[in-house]
């Protein structure tokens, strides 16, 4: 697990302004003052995502079913490597609703909008 943890803090650490702060469990990943999640040495990601957007992100996504482990709502569960490049595009998607100015809780569809200029901006 600390190999996929490893990958996601090498990855976080190269974006402008990323701060990356120990705390009990795990590490407070943020950039600036976007608070992005909290990695919990167990590869559990808690996400600042309410559950209904959190449900049109995950749906946005094609990430499956509700039962999908990867769908509990602010939460997102690195279990193997292959989690890693999902792991850092909510990370990403995190930051983007973060910004100031933004509050894409309100509509689904500013979700959805979000989810692509992610797309566009982080998956290039």
């Amino acid at each position: 697990m600390l190999k996929e943890i490893w990958a996601i803090v090498q990855r976080v650490q190269t974006w402008s302004g990323a701060k990356i702060t120990p705390t009990h469990g795990g590490l407070c990943l943020a950039v600036r003052r976007v608070t992005l999640g909290f990695l919990h040495w167990n590869g559990r990601i808690d996400l600042p995502f309410g559950p209904q957007a959190n449900r049109q992100i995950m749906r946005a996504w094609n990430a499956g079913d509700e039962g999908d482990g990867h769908a509990v709502p602010g939460v997102f569960e690195v279990r193997e490597m292959a989690d890693v490049d999902r792991a850092v595009w909510l990370l990403r998607l995190a930051y983007l609703i973060g910004e100031p100015g933004t509050n894409l809780y309100a509509e689904s569809e500013e979700a959805i909008f979000a989810t692509n200029k992610a797309r566009e901006v982080f998956d290039s």
